[in-house]
């Protein structure tokens, strides 16, 4: 009887300090009380480190309280989307050179921001004046990448622009004479560029346009969806008005007009199925593992240690969101990422042959001869599109073959 008496205070003891720890307030523990090291073993939930602002009137300094290793008891068993294989591509120019410190300076005038990483932080040079927060939230993506897969991104230094069109043109980089192209990472490229196409800032925030974080919106759109079914939308209203509210001069208030065909294009098979590619392919943890995978490819290019620039400062959460306010501030909270990985990176897809890339752009060319001789109104990118291009809400997400 005894025994059992001990043996249940022994459980109780266990369970009151387990619950103790999963749900202690983190915000005051500091880096010589927690253990820096977290290991996934068959995907248990992870404690959850939110933002912590000390106070919101001042700027916050850096924390120390989140991990900063991962370590996983497994291998990696799920396959990345077949668009990673545009890292391969767009590393292409450096791989029989490597990258040196003098090709990554040489972007300078054409980037608007440096960004290193040197033992797990981030470090930031501003360039240029930037439209709106595309920066910003840029900066902040590359933070909560770090903090998703703590310890698992190397040092790196590279160069960011934040405009609308390509920079490195292929054509200043040609005949015997040439010099290498700086490498630049940007949110779009082309057939005639070497930009490196990196994740649109908006999946975390466009507070000028009141576009909230990528996962939030998705979820929205997907339950809008849901109040009206397909077959009981609006079809003959303007059939039966003569269309007097469809006519085009009277639409030219519109930034943006979409037209698909019905009957003849399968509007509801096409809506169907570009809907299941972005829900299967473009998961928040996907934008993140393409990250992760194209900056491990780029610093293994890296011929030189990385270094802290003169001018540049230490970036962190806190130090970017707790000063903040309004939708900059809620965005930032809403896509922060509050604990590690419990998975591993998805596996990158092998790169194309010469034989599948020519037969990949010459299907791609085919289709838009097909879709000129329909006669269609279009305006198409002649690109791979080596962008992440606007889907739903305006939303760039990745460069598709158009």
């Amino acid at each position: 009887m005894i025994k059992w008496i001990f043996f249940s205070i022994i459980i109780l003891i266990v369970f009151v300090a387990s619950s103790f720890f999963l749900e202690a307030d983190f915000s005051r523990i500091t880096s010589t009380t927690l253990l820096k090291t977290i290991i996934i073993f068959n995907n248990k939930p992870q404690l959850q480190f939110p933002l912590n602002c000390t106070d919101k009137n001042s700027t916050a300094t850096c924390s120390s309280y989140y991990p900063t290793t991962l370590e996983f008891d497994g291998d990696s068993t799920t396959s990345c989307p077949d668009y990673f294989r545009w890292i391969h591509e767009d590393l292409k120019p450096w791989k029989s050179t490597g990258i040196t410190r003098d090709m990554v300076e040489r972007g300078r005038n054409v980037s608007h921001f440096r960004l290193v990483i040197v033992n797990g932080k981030v470090y930031v040079q501003k360039l240029g004046r930037v439209y709106q927060t595309r920066d910003v939230f840029t900066i902040w993506g590359v933070l909560q990448l770090l903090r998703l897969y703590p310890g698992k991104i190397p040092d790196l230094d590279l160069m960011f622009q934040c405009g609308d069109k390509t920079v490195i043109l292929k054509k200043n980089f040609q005949g015997p004479q040439a010099l290498s192209p700086p490498p630049v990472f940007h949110y779009c490229g082309d057939e005639i560029s070497h930009d490196i196409v990196f994740p649109d800032w908006s999946f975390w925030g466009w507070p000028e346009i009141n576009i909230g974080p990528w996962e939030r919106t998705l979820h929205n759109i997907l339950e809008g969806n849901k109040k009206t079914k397909w077959i009981d939308r609006q079809w003959n209203r303007e059939k039966a008005s003569n269309y007097a509210n469809a006519k085009l001069e009277n639409q030219c208030t519109h930034r943006y007009k979409i037209y698909i065909e019905g009957a003849a294009w399968s509007a509801q098979m096409i809506g169907n199925g570009g809907t299941d590619y972005i829900l299967e392919n473009l998961k928040m943890k996907y934008v993140y593992d393409y990250m992760f995978h194209l900056l491990n490819d780029y610093a293994k290019l890296l011929k030189f240690k990385p270094t802290i620039p003169e001018g540049a400062i230490e970036i962190c959460s806190e130090s970017m969101a707790c000063p903040v306010q309004g939708l900059q501030k809620s965005f930032m909270e809403e896509s922060m990422v509050n604990s590690p990985s419990d998975t591993l990176p998805c596996v990158m897809p092998s790169p194309h042959t010469p034989q599948t890339l020519k037969q990949f752009l010459q299907e791609k060319e085919n289709l838009i001869e097909q879709v000129k001789k329909k006669g269609l109104g279009y305006f198409l990118c002649r690109s791979r599109i080596k962008a992440f291009v606007f889907a739903f809400s305006l939303r760039p997400i990745e460069r598709t073959a158009t």
